[in-house]
């Protein structure tokens, strides 16, 4: 993981015949790739001796719910 702009990227290998090495924002891969980043992050948390982050269940119900609805306008 790097920060660039203040921003957190995540380094990916994209599924195309180079399979080129590309940094990714973390928006641009969310909600494919959410639990694989929450691991990534709680590992990186652990190793520098931080707690676990607490997530809301409140949130985590949320994020489906407005996937399964979608946005009107």
């Amino acid at each position: 993981m790097r920060k660039k702009n203040r921003k957190d990227q995540y380094l990916v290998l994209l599924h195309v015949p180079t399979y080129e090495p590309l940094w990714r924002s973390r928006a641009m891969l969310l909600p494919t790739y959410a639990a694989l980043i929450q691991v990534i992050e709680d590992a990186r948390r652990r190793e520098e001796g931080l707690p676990k982050l607490r997530r809301s269940v409140r949130l985590s119900e949320a994020i489906p719910a407005m996937d399964e609805e979608g946005l009107h306008f």
